[in-house]
């Protein structure tokens, strides 16, 4: 068997790894995990680490079903959530896994947790860390609308003055003046009650 990632030991949702198992057909490296309920299941490696599958089949019959989370646009939050930190060929990983995000562990383990903490998802609205350096845990998430996710990003450019420290796009709404107009301003080395000015 190839050289990989040691499991063993692990938990993922209600398995625990117990050993390497063979590779499957297509040469994906197994896992023998032993759920909660006392099953045991031989798994892949990469639908543990991304938490496609978090049990025997028994949270899903016990837990989801029961809650009908499976159902629910917080459910789909949850799963892309534990995929952008967590699967590595997940596209999004390197700017949320692989810069070290993490999801906390309460809501890691449980969809039902997870939709506890945060209640129902607003229309429109999408999970969004207040800290973006910061885990995904009920101190540090809220549904934000698409226009607080892009304030919110880590790339804006933020302004201080008069106390408040707005993003480029707010102070030029808040100004009337072109966003083009004070970046230009700033980078000419103007202090911000200049660039900011009509």
């Amino acid at each position: 068997m190839r050289k990989c990632e040691d499991l063993s030991g692990r938990t993922y949702g209600r398995l625990l790894v117990l050993r390497r198992a063979h590779n499957d057909k297509s040469h994906n490296t197994m896992w023998l995990c032993r759920c909660e309920c006392g099953t045991e299941k031989i798994n892949q490696a990469g639908c543990l680490k991304s938490a496609a599958v978090i049990s025997c089949g028994c949270a899903k019959r016990n837990q989801w079903q029961t809650h009908g989370l499976s159902k629910h646009p917080e459910y789909h939050c949850w799963i892309g959530m534990i995929k952008r930190c967590y699967n590595i060929n997940e596209p999004a990983y390197p700017r949320y896994g692989g810069r070290g995000i993490i999801v906390c562990d309460r809501w890691r383990k449980s969809p039902k947790a997870f939709f506890d903490d945060m209640g129902p998802r607003p229309t429109g609205y999408e999970i969004d860390r207040v800290d973006n350096n910061g885990p995904y845990a009920p101190e540090n998430c809220r549904w934000a609308s698409f226009l607080q996710q892009a304030n919110n990003r880590r790339s804006n450019f933020v302004i201080s003055h008069n106390g408040e420290s707005l993003t480029l796009m707010e102070w030029s709404r808040r100004t009337g003046v072109k966003r083009t107009t004070i970046r230009a301003r700033i980078a000419r080395g103007l202090p911000p009650e200049q660039a900011l000015r009509c």
